[in-house]
């Protein structure tokens, strides 16, 4: 009896150690942030329409994968989020920042542990009324 409580003592402590670090390894598994210039399997293309408090955002993309698209806002909210389609192409939508708070906005695209960044930053003067959208 006493043999079998330690087996069984044994076989609970090594499975609550293999069960928590499968646990802690999916929780640091976190989308890989694409520097720039590295390869990735799409392209992410963000330009200031002028004359207006707008943004472009162009992906172009190859293969059948959905594009996950989140614009977050400087308090760190999800502003907007959508999925691109399965099919190989290009996805165009445009923001409008008119009336947003003023700050810096990031742009997510992000699949199977890729994820581009794109940072908008958003600052008006009251001199001449000129607002000024800088992506980086």
């Amino acid at each position: 009896m006493k043999k079998f409580v330690r087996s069984l003592a044994i076989v609970l402590f090594t499975g609550s150690i293999l069960f928590t670090g499968s646990l802690s390894a999916k929780e640091n598994k976190a989308p890989y942030v694409v520097p720039p210039g590295e390869d990735v399997s799409f392209k992410v293309t963000l330009t200031h329409i002028p004359q207006t408090e707008s943004v472009h955002l162009t992906i172009e993309k190859s293969g059948d994968k959905r594009l996950n698209v989140r614009l977050v806002g400087p308090d760190g909210q999800t502003l907007g989020n959508f999925l691109t389609q399965k099919k190989a192409g290009t996805t165009e939508v445009n923001y409008n920042f008119f009336g947003a708070q003023e700050g810096i906005y990031t742009l997510q695209v992000s699949r199977a542990g890729e994820r581009v960044e794109k940072q908008i930053v958003l600052s008006r003067t009251k001199t001449k009324i000129v607002t000024d959208v800088a992506i980086k």
